[in-house]
């Protein structure tokens, strides 16, 4: 029997080391594409079981033509790219990153703050 196939859909990383890291120890595949469209998608990830995405849409037209699809992982916050009915529809577990990057906005809001009260700008 294969192992189940995770395909990481897009991405703008220089390497997939930290998704391996996490992937190979259940003994799944992962393999990285990079889709832009539904079609993209479609023909590149077939026997998909996983998916985690970045941007590329993952509509109820791509979950409904991955037969084995059992999951989408979306990199961030949002699920803006996963039509969430659909997965809902299709007993699909549609997962985020809800603490992606809080330490950074964080950062950001008081730095703006401290601008404002010190009119720097």
């Amino acid at each position: 029997m294969s192992k189940p196939k995770v395909y990481v859909t897009d991405f703008e990383f220089p390497n997939l080391q930290y998704e391996e890291n996490v992937i190979l120890p259940i003994d799944a595949e992962l393999i990285g594409v990079q889709c832009k469209t539904e079609e993209d998608i479609i023909e590149k990830c077939k026997d998909a079981v996983g998916l985690i995405n970045q941007y590329a849409p993952i509509s109820r037209k791509v979950m409904e033509a991955l037969p084995n699809l059992k999951v989408v992982a979306r990199y961030g916050v949002g699920v803006n790219t996963i039509d969430l009915p659909a997965a809902t529809d299709l007993g699909i577990i549609a997962a985020n990153v809800p603490d992606y990057c809080m330490d950074e906005v964080s950062d950001h809001a008081m730095a703006l703050i401290l601008a404002c009260a010190r009119k720097l700008f």
